[in-house]
């Protein structure tokens, strides 16, 4: 099915288009070698406000396209000698498959139970498919959000209690909040939700800060080995 006129104005075009180039940059450059940490917590917010404005699957089509680019150049970057570059692709496009189906449900879910639906949706999806990656992958934890913050020490404090996925949730928290703050117009349902939202970031990152650095112990030296089954070498 074509998309109606309205899809096809410039303005709309040229917003389409800005939205997706950035939320390209943001995944692409929200982990891994050279990433940014802050640009994981945002990541989903262009994706998730040119969803609003999607009214065909060819449209979303695109969405999916746009982010396997951008996974794959995530994923690119931390790919050395003497491991071709195109071994990126089966790694990338799951991950992109993933974040694509968990934001198609997002805004479906706001489309039929309202905002705060919407902003609950993501963080929960996220951490379920987190929970699920981490319980049933061969790869763990490796592109969970959480391996974007390794110097957040006060947030990484989560998994103590809620494993990974509660790290991806409090982060995708943030995303569909900051989403709904630019999508919608002011009004009191939006500033509790926002407030609500806030006070649970907060809190987890309060928690986090006096566990990690409330009990300062030994000094101690850290130790590491990895080895991989995956018949790279």
């Amino acid at each position: 099915m074509d998309e109606p006129v309205i899809d096809r104005t410039p303005d709309l075009a040229r917003t389409r288009a800005v939205l997706l180039a950035l939320g390209a940059v943001l995944v692409a450059m929200g982990g891994y070698r050279w990433g940014v940490p802050a640009f994981a917590w945002i990541a989903p917010v262009p994706f998730l406000l040119v969803l609003r404005t999607a009214t065909t699957w060819r449209f979303r089509l695109v969405v999916l396209a746009v982010l396997t680019v951008a996974s794959i150049v995530l994923v690119g970057k931390i790919i050395t000698e003497p491991v071709p570059y195109v071994l990126a692709i089966p790694f990338a496009l799951p991950a992109a498959i993933a974040s694509w189906l968990v934001l198609l449900l997002t805004e479906h879910l706001r489309r039929r139970g309202g905002e705060l639906a919407g902003v609950l949706a993501l963080p929960a999806l996220t951490a379920l498919g987190e929970a699920l990656q981490h319980s049933s992958m061969p790869l763990g934890t490796w592109s969970s959000l959480a391996v974007t913050q390794v110097d957040n020490v006060a947030l990484l404090q989560l998994a103590a209690l809620f494993g990974v996925a509660g790290i991806g949730f409090v982060m995708s928290l943030v995303a569909s909040v900051v989403a709904m703050l630019l999508a919608t117009p002011a009004s009191r349902a939006r500033a509790r939700i926002a407030a609500a939202a806030a006070a649970v970031v907060g809190l987890a990152l309060s928690w986090g800060a006096v566990r990690s650095y409330g009990r300062q112990g030994p000094r101690t030296v850290v130790a590491a080995a990895v080895t991989t089954d995956l018949g790279l070498g």
